[in-house]
């Protein structure tokens, strides 16, 4: 129907002579195209459409329940060691809870859990103005670089922005 994308490279040409070669390969296409239509519809498989998998609706309510306090409080603590290890007593606390009412959706529950915290992040930054770190939302972290960590390997740098450390 439409050129999607061109690559080429040379030298500058009239406009008028890049249109009509354009227009001259879209054209020599349209015979391909057919003949791969043509064939996906005589040999091709039916495309199968997968299925959205979401845990059970009765589960996550359970858990809203249950932990949406608990989430928030966490998720409210500064100090990301701190938040972390919260978050972590949470995870425990609503596994004991779910394990013996729900033992064959236990792998639901970390996605139901995953899934409240985003929403407590959300709620923080577009109704509190809030990061979980308190940083203010314009405000970046300085970053460091080292270059030449491994003296043998070429291109090896040490990356450093807050507590995120990254090696190449």
């Amino acid at each position: 129907e439409r050129v999607m994308m061109i690559e080429a490279g040379g030298q500058e040409i009239p406009e008028d002579v890049m249109i009509s070669a354009i227009k001259f390969g879209f054209d020599s296409c349209q015979d391909i195209i057919k003949f791969q239509e043509e064939a996906m519809s005589r040999f091709g498989k039916e495309k199968m459409v997968p299925e959205l998998y979401k845990p059970s609706e009765e589960l996550e309510n359970a858990i809203k329940e249950y932990a949406s306090e608990m989430i928030k409080e966490a998720m409210w603590i500064k100090d990301k060691d701190e938040r972390n290890a919260a978050m972590d007593e949470v995870n425990e606390k609503v596994y004991e809870e779910f394990e013996e009412k729900y033992p064959e959706n236990l792998a639901d529950v970390k996605e139901i859990i995953y899934n409240l915290q985003k929403e407590v992040v959300r709620d923080m930054l577009l109704n509190h103005h809030r990061r979980p770190d308190e940083r203010a939302f314009d405000q970046v972290r300085p970053i460091s670089c080292e270059v030449g960590i491994l003296p043998r390997t070429h291109g090896t740098g040490l990356f450093t922005r807050g507590l995120t450390q990254v090696m190449t």
